[in-house]
């Protein structure tokens, strides 16, 4: 794995999903890793809050 988990988890608590994913493939690459680096970053919202596409308001 070209990038330690550490650098991830700091990575990701910047809190901008476009920016960690532009940083973790620069840092994998950096590090040694091959072309075709993938970067998946997803943010979860509240699973709490019953939020619909029918009623996006709550």
């Amino acid at each position: 794995n070209p990038v330690a988990e550490q650098d991830i988890r700091e990575t990701l608590a910047c809190g901008d999903c476009a920016q960690a994913a532009q940083t973790l493939v620069r840092m994998a690459l950096d590090n040694g890793g091959r072309d075709n680096v993938t970067v998946v970053v997803a943010q979860a919202s509240d699973m709490s809050v019953d939020k619909t596409l029918l009623n996006p308001a709550l």
